[in-house]
């Protein structure tokens, strides 16, 4: 486990907005303000519309803010140049997406490798050991070689967690993780998800529209007409 000082992911202030085609202005998030201590969960909660999606993007630094700040780690996003936040992002974000977002040519050790690839520092065979250890954590030792294709909803999600936490990072986005699976094999799913980042130290935060899901988090936070609400 890696011990940090200060919270995972900081935001202050901040507010994100959409041009129309009719030339008025769409404000999505309106001063938003969230901390995410290290080391803990955190479900974020709304109806469709809310800025969510919008929201999720921002903390993944994929988009930058119209104003405001967003921190992670300690080291502010505001003013990086386009290859300082992508290797800020790889080094301190990992994500998981409803659909997976496996690549259908590559075999299980290859996506789970995928961030990796773009680390610095990480020698080839500490990369390797990386993943067996992910995959491992995941009960997937014995499905390395296999294709996406020919591995279920729940090993496929399983897959997309253990690259999430293959570059051991800061904080893992899980974007409706159980979304697409039934209901047995999603709780098995946020059972490895949730021991996981726990045993690890990293903070997870989930978006999700189920309360089930938002239950097992330590903290509940409602987004409501792009504010936080609760």
């Amino acid at each position: 486990m890696t011990s940090r000082v200060g919270p995972a992911l900081a935001l202050a202030g901040v507010h994100k907005g959409v041009d129309l085609p009719d030339g008025q202005r769409l404000e999505i998030l309106r001063g938003v303000d969230l901390e995410i201590p290290a080391a803990s969960s955190t479900a974020i909660v709304g109806r469709s519309g809310s800025g969510k999606s919008t929201l999720l993007s921002l903390m993944g630094l994929l988009a930058a803010p119209d104003a405001g700040t967003i921190q992670i780690d300690g080291v502010a996003a505001a003013g990086l140049s386009g290859k300082q936040s992508a290797r800020l992002r790889n080094g301190h974000i990992g994500f998981i997406f409803q659909n997976y977002s496996l690549v259908p040519t590559w075999n299980v050790f290859q996506n789970c490798a995928l961030p990796l690839l773009y680390s610095s520092g990480v020698s080839g065979r500490q990369q390797r050991e990386r993943v067996r250890s992910a995959l491992a954590e995941m009960g997937l030792a014995d499905r390395a070689d296999a294709l996406p294709g020919h591995l279920s909803g729940g090993e496929q999600q399983r897959v997309a967690i253990a690259r999430a936490l293959v570059t051991e990072p800061t904080v893992v986005l899980a974007d409706e993780p159980t979304g697409t699976l039934d209901q047995t094999t999603a709780e098995a799913v946020l059972d490895v998800l949730f021991a996981t980042a726990q045993r690890t130290g990293t903070a997870l935060v989930v978006v999700t529209h189920d309360d089930q899901v938002a239950a097992r988090a330590q903290t509940r936070r409602e987004l409501d007409g792009g504010r936080f609400v609760a």
